[in-house]
């Protein structure tokens, strides 16, 4: 099957660009609003508005001296020695390994490039149907739900991952298989960075789903997304906490202390004001394409919203994979074929 790496899903060919075929410099618009966006993020003091940025790089310096990643909590005084699974250890390392090469300036840049990226991936894929001016608007919209989520954590760095193991899927339906290796290779990354990893292993399931309802020959289309799942599993398990990291996105979303974390709140107007307005227009659009977009990538969408109000640290996901889903089937006949 065809190996697809991540680092050149915003310039590998996907075919023409219908919308955008006036202008042919569009990928470089983009390109350039992502960066500039960045460059913004990179200098701006809220980054660093969340007291776990400092445990974050401690625990990164901590594994990069010892080579190793703790099994117990070398850090609190109440629950020094207690089992710590450290799910986010490669995460940790990255920002560590930044502070070192540039301190603080350096972890702002690495944080800023991930949001870039994110925009970059999203706005490659969307703007090869939609006209470039409404590309732009889009990628402004989404960062400006990023931007309250923009920290120097974890989460950040697992954005363009998201982005990217969407496209991939995306690409995947488009040319009617499964993405095997491109796929699993951005899990692993994934798996080994954040929690948020759960979600990607459920939008496989969902797109997997598609593939089989849709195919004109299903048992190929079982058995290529059968191998991807597998590929995917063992992925998510290649990380030092195996099962136990597998199942800790379950753990963690069950507690209840997460009531009482700020970011776990539900999303309430007038607080989320951007958020409810993009939220309204996503569900028009989709109620306008629901064709196009077909029951499972309506169901997506329906899910994420609902995450979304629930906790507010669902906006971000929401925001990125509606884009991805949504914008594209805006102008009639919807994506070309490759």
């Amino acid at each position: 099957m065809e190996t697809v790496h991540t680092a050149s899903l915003a310039s590998a060919p996907e075919g023409p660009p219908v919308a955008g075929a006036g202008l042919q410099n569009w990928h470089t618009i983009v390109a350039l609003a992502s960066v500039v966006v960045a460059a913004l993020l990179a200098f701006s003091p809220e980054l660093f508005n969340d007291g776990d940025t400092y445990w974050h790089i401690a625990a990164g310096r901590l594994m990069i001296d010892t080579l190793g990643v703790p099994a117990t909590d070398p850090f609190s005084f109440t629950f020094r020695g207690h089992p710590w699974t450290a799910h986010e250890w490669l995460a940790e390392v990255l920002s560590a390994a930044a502070y070192r090469l540039g301190s603080w300036p350096a972890v702002a840049t690495l944080h800023a490039a991930a949001v870039g990226l994110t925009l970059l991936l999203v706005g490659q894929r969307v703007g090869r149907t939609l006209p470039v001016r409404h590309t732009i608007v889009l990628l402004v919209l989404l960062a400006s739900m990023l931007a309250p989520f923009t920290l120097a954590r974890p989460h950040v760095l697992a954005w363009p991952l998201l982005a990217a193991f969407v496209v991939v899927l995306l690409r995947a339906r488009d040319a009617d298989r499964a993405p095997v290796w491109a796929g699993a290779a951005i899990m692993l990354v994934w798996a080994n960075l954040h929690a948020s990893f759960a979600l990607g292993l459920v939008l496989a399931a969902l797109f997997g789903l598609e593939a089989l309802v849709q195919s004109n020959d299903r048992a190929r289309a079982f058995r290529q997304w059968g191998v991807f799942g597998l590929a995917l599993l063992v992925a998510a398990l290649a990380t030092p906490h195996g099962l136990e990291g597998l199942l800790f996105p379950l753990q963690v979303s069950s507690m209840d202390m997460t009531q009482t974390i700020a970011e776990w709140r539900a999303s309430a107007w007038p607080k989320d004001w951007l958020f409810f307005l993009v939220a309204a227009g996503a569900v028009i659009a989709a109620a306008w394409r629901w064709r196009a977009l077909g029951p499972v990538r309506l169901f997506i969408v329906a899910a994420l919203l609902v995450m979304a109000i629930q906790h507010a640290r669902h906006q971000v996901p929401f925001a990125v994979v509606a884009a991805l889903l949504i914008a594209p089937v805006l102008v009639a006949g919807g994506l070309p074929q490759q």
